[in-house]
């Protein structure tokens, strides 16, 4: 019987107990868990509120010129973005006094413009008021920056641009209403742009300037005048928007430095400093003849040019990977107004390409190509790949005698030179840290002169440092090329890279 009576008293002291450890332990361990839970899912949902509205005002902030402005605008925007997105009421959940505050915008002289929300709520316990806790509060912070950024808009307007689309318009014009569009995502009064054009010679055809669109003229009506005509100079487009973005003149502190290259195809010209053709007795040379004689050779002989050096555009007209055709010159390696589509000569008396008014004579006034160009740009470089190219005359012995050189008479030598100039302007542009300009390029598919889309498509991958470029640098900026396979898709195109540009400036 005391046995029994001692079996039934521990089964007291068990349930006692365990009641009391149900009550002390348990049932806070469930409501922990329980309010936990409510305080987690309520702390996500005002943490992504605030930087949702931080975000959706740091996108406004292209929208006005001066930081008053923008700062009514930006607030606006996140006020509203947060009340959409978080509100009070749910599980009990209330707002705090003031919240959320969204302080005025931070506006610094470099340029950069701050939005932050900061909200605070109050979530009531369920569980835990047992135990004196009635209520948490739970804090959140968002903030995004939006930096001013320095475009300079590069614009291919050569003569393959004359073709009509799919769609039936002409593909200069589409480039022409594509660009302007790209040009009005941006602030004025606050971003800078200004424009570069080129075919085989080059220009700066708007200042870069904060009043790109309430200045006269506007950069849009200037790019209205586009006419496309001539060759593709692209290294000499790409220095010409380089110098600009490097002069103190046009200089914006703090901002993002950027240079958009659009081309439809590949690049043939090369500015350079061309010493004349001299003959030389010992080693003849010969050279292909000027048309329509283009596969015929000639033994050269000394030009009559008065100056020994002729500093200009070369250019090849042939149109694909060639050994024999049209290569012509020496033009200005600059034109007066985004309305003339034609090249114009240099000036150099008793020359050939003069004389008969005629740039295909240029082959017979000229030695070679130089191993840079008139800007110190390798023209010897990827894409210097056929022995054929290579010229055996002056070049390699004589006054002023080359290692290697690339022939002006073959209409692929003139492209591979254009190519490795350009891509060799790119990297130094890259490589400059104290403007680190990042690079976007926009290629057109289709352009009959590409020896394929893939070596068109694979240049302009190396000039913006895109990711998926063979030679991709992850020390230097990244960039971003997109192609339009056809005229159809160039707005997109535009749109996409104005987004990647805007997007990195926050």
């Amino acid at each position: 019987m005391k046995s029994a009576r001692r079996t039934s008293g521990e089964r007291g002291a068990s349930l006692i107990l365990f009641t009391f450890l149900t009550f002390l332990v348990v049932i806070p361990l469930v409501g922990l868990a329980i309010d936990g839970g409510v305080v987690f899912w309520e702390k996500a949902k005002l943490s992504a509120s605030a930087d949702g509205a931080a975000l959706a005002a740091g996108r406004s902030l292209s929208a006005a010129q001066d930081c008053t402005s923008s700062n009514a605008i930006a607030q606006d925007i996140a006020a509203k973005y947060f009340q959409a997105n978080f509100q009070p009421g749910t599980m009990g959940t209330t707002m705090a006094s003031g919240s959320p505050y969204i302080p005025p915008l931070t506006c610094s002289q470099s340029g950069t413009r701050i939005i932050t929300v900061d909200a605070t709520a109050i979530v009531p316990l369920f569980f835990l008021p047992l135990f004196g806790f009635r209520t948490t509060t739970i804090s959140a912070h968002g903030q995004t920056a939006r930096r001013d950024v320095n475009v300079m808009l590069v614009l291919d307007r050569s003569s393959s641009m004359n073709i009509t689309g799919p769609d039936g318009k002409n593909v200069c014009q589409t480039m022409k209403s594509s660009a302007q569009t790209f040009v009005n995502y941006f602030s004025d009064g606050r971003d800078q742009l200004g424009l570069v054009t080129f075919h085989a010679g080059v220009n700066l055809d708007y200042k870069p300037t904060k009043t790109f669109k309430s200045g006269s003229p506007s950069l849009s009506s200037v790019i209205g005048n586009l006419v496309c005509g001539s060759n593709t100079s692209s290294a000499d487009a790409l220095n010409l928007a380089y110098q600009t973005l490097s002069s103190p003149q046009y200089a914006l502190p703090g901002a993002l430095n950027v240079i958009v290259f659009f081309t439809d195809g590949q690049p043939n010209g090369i500015y350079g400093d061309f010493p004349k053709l001299v003959a030389q007795p010992t080693s003849p040379e010969t050279r292909y003849d000027v048309a329509p004689n283009y596969n015929n050779t000639v033994t050269a002989t000394t030009s009559g040019c008065t100056p020994t050096n002729l500093s200009g555009v070369i250019a090849q007209w042939a149109g694909g990977a060639v050994k024999t055709g049209d290569t012509e010159g020496v033009f200005n390696h600059t034109v007066n107004s985004i309305s003339n589509g034609n090249p114009t000569f240099i000036t150099a008396s008793g020359c050939a390409f003069t004389a008969n008014n005629n740039g295909k004579y240029m082959r017979r006034d000229l030695a070679y190509i130089p191993g840079t160009d008139h800007w110190g740009n390798s023209t010897i470089g990827y894409m210097t790949q056929n022995s054929d190219y290579v010229s055996t005359g002056p070049n390699k012995s004589g006054p002023g005698a080359k290692t290697v050189a690339l022939r002006m008479d073959v209409p692929q030598a003139v492209v591979d030179a254009s190519f490795n100039a350009a891509d060799a302007q790119a990297k130094t542009i890259r490589n400059d840290t104290s403007l680190n300009a990042v690079i976007y390029t926009i290629g057109l598919g289709g352009a009959n002169d590409a020896p394929t889309e893939s070596v068109f498509q694979t240049f302009l991958t190396r000039i913006s440092n895109d990711a998926s470029s063979p030679t991709y640098d992850p020390t230097r900026p990244a960039g971003l090329f997109v192609y339009s396979p056809n005229s159809t898709q160039l707005n997109a195109a535009f749109q996409r890279i104005a987004s990647q540009v805007l997007s990195i400036s926050q």
